[in-house]
C-alpha cells in the first residue's frame, strides 16, 4: 500500500502529477464489493480538485468511475434472491441508475463545454447505456454505432480496442429491440475477437480487463433474452451456454500476475449465477 492509499480523501493533496496513481486506486477500490460508500466520496473529492486543475480528461474519467459505482449498485440490487424483496430491489435498482443517469450527463456536458473530444467516443457508450435502461432501444443502437465507429477509426490501440466493449452493448440492444438473430450474431462475432488480434493484445496487456469485458459480452446476451423471453433454436442455445461457461472458467487470474482489479470477479460471478438460475442452466 502506497503513502496515498493510506490517506484519507480529506488528506490527499491532489495534484496533476499524482492524478494517474489516484485514478488507479479508484478505479481498483470502484471494483471492489461493498465499499461503493468510500469509492464515491474519493471520487468526488479527487474531482473537485481535477476541475480546479483544469485536468478535463481526468474529470471526465471520475464523471465515469461515478456511473461505474453506479452501475454496481443497479446489479447487485437487481441480483439479490427472493420475491420478498422486490420493493427493496426496485429502490436498489432506481437509486443505481439515477447515479449512472447523472454522472453520464454531466461528463457528456463537461466533454461539451471544454471541448474534451478524446472522451467523446466513450461518452456515447455510457449514454447508450442510459438509453437501454430508458428501453429507448433505437437511440442505444444510435449511440453504440457511434462509439464503435469513432473507436475503430482511431490508430491509437488502447483507443481501438474499446470498440470490443461497446459490441458487447450493441449485442444486447439489438436484442432488446427485437433484432434477436442480429443481436445474437454480433455477440458472438464480438466473443470470438477477443482471441484475434487487438483481444489477444489486451488479454497480454490487461488479463483483468480482458476477462471483463470477454464475459460481459454473454452475460448482456443473455440478459437481453432473458429480458425479451426469446425463444432459442436448441442449436443456437447450445452456443451460448458454452459462451457462457467459457466466461465463467476465464474469471481467473493466472498464477504469479498481478491485478489492478478485484482478483475474484464478485460482480461478474454474480451476474453469472442470476442467468443460469433465471435460465435454469
Amino acid at each position: 500500500m502506497t503513502e496515498t492509499e493510506k490517506k484519507s480523501p480529506q488528506e490527499i493533496k491532489v495534484t496533476s502529477e499524482n492524478l494517474p496513481e489516484l485514478r488507479q486506486r479508484i478505479g481498483s477500490l470502484r471494483e471492489q464489493k461493498g465499499r461503493e460508500p468510500e469509492t464515491l466520496k474519493l471520487i468526488r473529492s479527487v474531482r473537485k480538485e481535477a476541475i480546479r486543475l483544469g485536468e478535463h480528461e481526468d474529470v471526465v474519467n471520475l464523471y465515469w468511475e461515478e456511473y461505474l459505482v453506479g452501475k454496481h449498485l443497479a446489479m447487485e440490487a437487481r441480483d439479490k434472491g427472493g420475491l420478498w424483496n422486490l420493493p427493496l430491489k426496485a429502490k436498489g435498482i432506481l437509486e443505481g441508475f439515477r447515479l449512472m443517469r447523472n454522472s453520464a450527463n454531466n461528463a457528456n456536458k463537461y466533454i461539451d463545454k471544454h471541448h474534451v473530444e478524446n472522451c467523446r467516443p466513450r461518452s456515447s457508450r455510457f449514454l447508450g447505456e442510459i438509453a437501454l435502461f430508458k428501453k429507448n432501444y433505437d437511440k442505444a443502437i444510435g449511440h453504440f454505432e457511434k462509439s464503435i465507429e469513432l473507436f475503430e477509426q482511431s490508430e491509437d490501440w488502447p483507443s481501438k480496442v474499446n470498440a470490443l466493449e461497446i459490441s458487447g452493448f450493441l449485442a444486447e440492444a439489438l436484442i432488446l429491440s427485437g433484432k434477436t438473430e442480429e443481436g445474437i450474431d454480433v455477440a458472438k462475432k464480438t466473443f470470438a475477437a477477443y482471441d484475434e488480434e487487438d483481444g489477444i493484445k489486451l488479454k497480454e496487456n490487461d488479463y483483468y480487463t480482458w476477462a471483463v469485458w470477454k464475459s460481459g459480452c454473454p452475460i448482456k446476451t443473455w440478459q437481453a433474452i432473458l429480458a425479451k423471453r426469446a425463444t432459442l433454436d436448441e442449436p443456437i442455445k447450445k452456443a451460448l451456454i458454452h459462451m457462457l461457461d467459457f466466461a465463467e472458467q476465464i474469471l481467473v487470474i493466472p498464477d504469479g500476475q498481478k491485478t489492478w482489479g478485484d482478483k475474484n470477479f464478485e460482480f461478474r460471478k454474480n451476474e453469472l449465477r442470476a442467468i443460469k438460475k433465471s435460465a435454469g442452466i
